[in-house]
């Protein structure tokens, strides 16, 4: 993933996050270089004034452990001639609040890329922000106001991929980030949004077809949901004791596919917004006292969910 080219003609890669690759024009064999020892996985190469290599590093976090992503990245620079990586950013993760960063790219003014903060136990959505590196100190450039990476620069001017409904995955972007101009649709250096999550992936055959996933566009809202349970009549059930809560909405893997595994259901209640989910996620909670630990904020396709009201 992630290739990247070299003003001398290099091409690199990740290799499973695991190790980088680096070919050379001169070469037919790839030269492997793995992360230094403080970093468990490494990703997104650049090059930087013709043969400097940098990358994300990955590092590990002490007491977190089983994450599903990173929690704590930096920036690092690779000197071929000694076989060592530097660290350049020095961005750190306490508690529960973590910090990765995404899509670095390299100008003659320095490295900007994109840096993530939030928190695992919160409910809003963390904060995107625009960073760059320059002369060894790296500085927030701004806020931006929702979830978008860098895709380039053209003419000096930024270039965004942005999840877009209309093009039902990644959008290109070009200018100001708060009213940027669509040029059209595809990513650049971001995954698809709407590729299967691989946890749910599961062997042909195992899966009826009326439950087999319909993957839409983007389009989703905050739910607070309870699951999973393995039949529909227990979920069933279970909703039949929601107390002074509207009666849920029952869904399945075919309906929310992010949310509910194959061939297991859920009961859900859509929210108003993240500060409404939290109340909602209480609520829930407190009406089924037996199922509390059963009970999550996610999002699921628009109006899947009962109203919370």
């Amino acid at each position: 993933t992630h290739p990247a080219w070299s003003s001398d003609g290099r091409l690199s890669w990740a290799v499973d996050l695991s190790r980088l690759k680096v070919l050379s024009p001169r070469s037919t064999k790839a030269r492997t270089i793995f992360p230094p020892a403080d970093v468990e996985a490494v990703f997104s190469p650049f090059f930087a004034s013709g043969d400097r290599l940098f990358a994300v590093g990955a590092e590990h976090v002490p007491g977190i452990v089983a994450t599903e992503d990173d929690f704590l990245d930096n920036l690092w620079r690779y000197d071929s001639a000694r076989d060592a990586w530097t660290k350049l950013t020095s961005f750190v993760a306490r508690g529960d609040t973590w910090s990765v960063l995404r899509t670095p790219v390299w100008t003659t003014h320095g490295t900007y890329f994109i840096r993530i903060r939030g928190s695992a136990g919160a409910t809003r959505p963390p904060s995107f922000q625009l960073w760059l590196l320059a002369s060894g100190k790296a500085r927030k450039v701004r806020d931006l106001p929702r979830e978008m990476y860098l895709a380039g620069f053209r003419n000096g001017m930024p270039l965004w991929n942005v999840p877009d409904a209309r093009c039902g995955d990644w959008g290109l972007f070009a200018g100001n980030a708060d009213r940027p101009e669509r040029i059209g649709c595809g990513a650049v250096m971001v995954d698809p949004v709407a590729r299967p999550d691989p946890d749910l992936q599961v062997r042909a055959g195992n899966v009826d077809a009326d439950e087999r996933p319909q993957h839409g566009g983007l389009s989703s809202e905050l739910a607070v949901v309870v699951g999973d349970f393995p039949t529909r009549h227990r979920a069933r059930e279970a909703g039949h004791r929601h107390g002074e809560l509207p009666s849920p909405t029952l869904i399945n893997h075919a309906k929310a596919p992010l949310a509910v595994r194959p061939g297991w259901w859920a009961l859900a209640w859509t929210a108003d917004d993240a500060t409404g989910g939290a109340d909602l996620l209480a609520r829930v909670r407190a009406a089924l006292p037996g199922l509390s630990e059963k009970a999550w904020i996610t999002s699921i396709p628009k109006g899947l969910g009962a109203p919370s009201r």
